[in-house]
């Protein structure tokens, strides 16, 4: 006779934003996220993670970012990286994440391929962003994860979620889980990037494999 194996019950999630707000409610002040080098926004826990998506999402509406754009994110392995990718999946933009480490060429043309209308960067990509600031025809806003207030028609990340009220999980829209939700890039060793699109649905399955 085989014997009885006890089984637990897993939430069930649908979607990243169901994640963020399930964790939230579920481990509260228990560390999300924290830096090991010294950045603006250095550790986070789940409530404050959430406050923080829900503030940085509400600034880019503010700015007029409609849910579906197309959203490029490049810089450091830091917690603003993830507050950019998680309040993109949470406001149902679609995310384009861009390695670090790839060629200012390749960087390029996977924001001008992608077609990106904003771009979130650390100060490591603001000269390269500046100097090729006039090639993109599609990019209508510019978001530094270092700046501390608006400069030059470049956006602050940390101003955008000081200055915005939290928005209420009513508000938010509504997700499904099967459009696209991010596009990675191929590394192009066989000639240019292609852009390979994800679903919120895709996501969430691996992160449960």
């Amino acid at each position: 006779m085989k014997p009885q194996i006890k089984l637990f019950d897993v939430c069930h999630i649908c979607s990243i934003q169901d994640m963020l707000i399930k964790s939230a409610n579920l481990y509260k002040d228990k560390l999300a996220v924290e830096d090991l080098t010294t950045y603006s926004i250095s550790k986070l826990s789940y409530k404050e993670l959430l406050d923080q998506v829900f503030r940085f999402g509400k600034g880019l509406e503010n700015l007029g970012i409609k849910p579906k754009t197309h959203i490029s994110l490049i810089g450091e392995n830091r917690v603003q990286w993830g507050i950019a990718y998680l309040t993109a999946m949470t406001f149902n933009h679609v995310i384009v994440p861009i390695d670090k480490n790839l060629s200012v060429n390749e960087i390029l043309n996977i924001i001008h391929e992608s077609d990106s209308e904003v771009i979130i960067f650390s100060e490591t990509f603001a000269s390269m962003l500046k100097e090729s600031r006039n090639v993109f025809k599609n990019l209508k806003h510019f978001i530094s994860m270092d700046l501390l207030s608006e400069n030059q028609r470049v956006y602050s990340m940390q101003q955008l979620i000081k200055e915005s009220l939290p928005a209420h999980i009513s508000e938010l829209p509504k997700i499904n889980p099967n459009e696209t939700a991010e596009i990675i890039f191929t590394s192009g060793s066989l000639g240019r990037a292609k852009g390979v699109m994800l679903s919120q649905k895709n996501i969430v399955q691996i992160l449960w494999l």
